[in-house]
């Protein structure tokens, strides 16, 4: 995909896996207004090249997670870039983003989706005030009620749902969100998540795992498999899965030097492989960029454990507590 002003490029390619031909290609040069275009076409030539029948739920389900308007999409994807990064300035602009999706198109229910994500992730990490779950519960149930057959707005669902210890409720949603979309990565993260906090860390591990499959390039699962493999007595597993986060992590750094969470990661991760030099050189650099933001803090109280050092780690959970976070059940698992 490539963007120029208003100008659009999106050359596709569908190639059969085992022996590398190409059943079917194209490029489009359009204007920006024309991409919802672009994708019902890709998404038909796709059908007709695996020569498939779609049945009218099918059919339905290719186009019902669309706006009409660009701005309101272009708001929704902004927002979602800026919500991966997860630091509170970030999700305070992913709220904005979502916010103005939301001005522009009231029926958009992706924007409710991100919306309900962000107040969670506000409760979670930052102001664990019953404003903010309120408002989880009432986008995240809006989204719902506008995409009932929008994945990512079950997921949303239920991770404010579990939060709100309705866990049967949450369960169902997020069952929900992966029959609709079996490789959307919030439905498996936070499903994972909220198996985590009940302790069911068995169940957590195969949904961060199918998290990590389903978006090889999102860290955020890789971050709690090694943690949780070591729970289970796993050490093999917790070595793997600490080598596939470092290279993960070092390969994003390559794109973003200065994401905090990443070198976090990172910095676990080499904790764990006894790389403990390198680790603390990348937790000093998360010090020196972050050190007021109340996730950041939490996760570096996490290094600091792994690390072995216990007084600096403590140190850190009171700054992190200091700073809004205050989620006691997730405190508890971890």
């Amino acid at each position: 995909v490539r963007k120029s002003g208003n100008q659009l490029r999106i050359s596709a390619q569908l190639i059969k896996v085992a022996d590398g031909f190409e059943l079917w290609s194209e490029t489009y040069d359009r204007e920006l207004e024309d991409v919802f275009v672009i994708q019902d076409e890709i998404a038909s030539n796709i059908v007709g090249a695996l020569q498939l029948t779609l049945s009218p739920g099918e059919e339905e389900a290719l186009h019902s997670d669309r706006t009409t308007d660009i701005k309101a999409y272009d708001f929704y994807l902004r927002g979602r870039g800026y919500f991966r990064r997860r630091t509170k300035e970030d999700f305070e602009s992913a709220r904005e983003m979502f916010s103005k999706s939301i001005e522009i198109d009231p029926t958009y229910a992706p924007a409710y989706a991100g919306l309900a994500d962000t107040y969670t992730e506000f409760w979670r990490n930052y102001e664990s005030t019953d404003e903010n779950l309120e408002k989880a519960d009432e986008f995240s149930r809006h989204a719902v009620d506008l995409g009932p057959e929008w994945a990512e707005a079950h997921a949303a669902r239920g991770y404010a749902l579990g939060q709100l210890r309705q866990y049967d409720e949450a369960v169902t949603e997020f069952e929900r969100a992966i029959e609709l979309g079996p490789t959307l990565f919030e439905a498996y993260f936070y499903y994972g998540t909220v198996a985590f906090t009940q302790g069911d860390l068995v169940f957590a591990a195969e949904m961060f795992e199918n998290a990590s499959h389903s978006a090889p390039d999102d860290i955020r699962a890789l971050q709690l498999l090694p943690q949780v493999y070591r729970s289970l007595g796993r050490p093999k597993s917790v070595r793997s899965t600490s080598e596939r986060r470092l290279a993960l992590a070092e390969r994003l750094l390559e794109l973003d030097p200065d994401d905090v969470q990443v070198l976090l990661y990172g910095a676990n991760a080499l904790a764990n492989l006894g790389e403990r030099e390198r680790s603390l050189e990348w937790a000093e650099r998360v010090l020196r960029a972050e050190t007021d933001d109340a996730l950041v803090l939490y996760n570096i109280a996490c290094f600091y454990s792994i690390a072995g050092e216990a007084d600096l780690a403590i140190q850190a959970l009171e700054k992190s507590y200091d700073a809004g976070l205050a989620d006691p059940e997730w405190m508890a698992q971890d």
